[in-house]
């Protein structure tokens, strides 16, 4: 597996937790009945960020037993990671909100 099966147990822990995190907070905003929905994505798109940034430093640092100073070395990769997937998510709702193409499935409507 090219030597990321180490991996594999911490992406799926914070993938899980970014999802988790996101869901809720969109939720809460979409209830506040904000000016504009897309902020409520981005909101919950950030956040999801940051715990992958945070998630995947702190497994690598005491799981992976790299230290907090060898895992750092990870961090500016995470970020870049971070910023294009917010910037192409947010993209893509704005895409399935005009397209409406999710209106086809049960899935969270947009």
């Amino acid at each position: 597996m090219f030597g990321y099966a180490q991996y594999v147990p911490g992406t799926f822990f914070v993938k899980g937790l970014m999802a988790a995190v996101a869901t809720v907070i969109v939720h809460a905003l979409m209830k506040r009945k904000i000016k504009h929905r897309l902020y409520a994505f981005a909101a919950g798109g950030f956040a999801a960020e940051l715990i992958m940034i945070g998630g995947y430093y702190l497994y690598e640092a005491l799981l992976l037993g790299y230290g907090f100073a060898g895992a750092f070395a990870g961090v500016f990769g995470n970020i870049v990671q971070g910023a294009f997937g917010l910037t192409f998510g947010v993209i893509l709702i704005q895409v399935f909100e005009k397209t409406k193409v999710l209106k086809n499935f049960n899935v969270f409507a947009l």
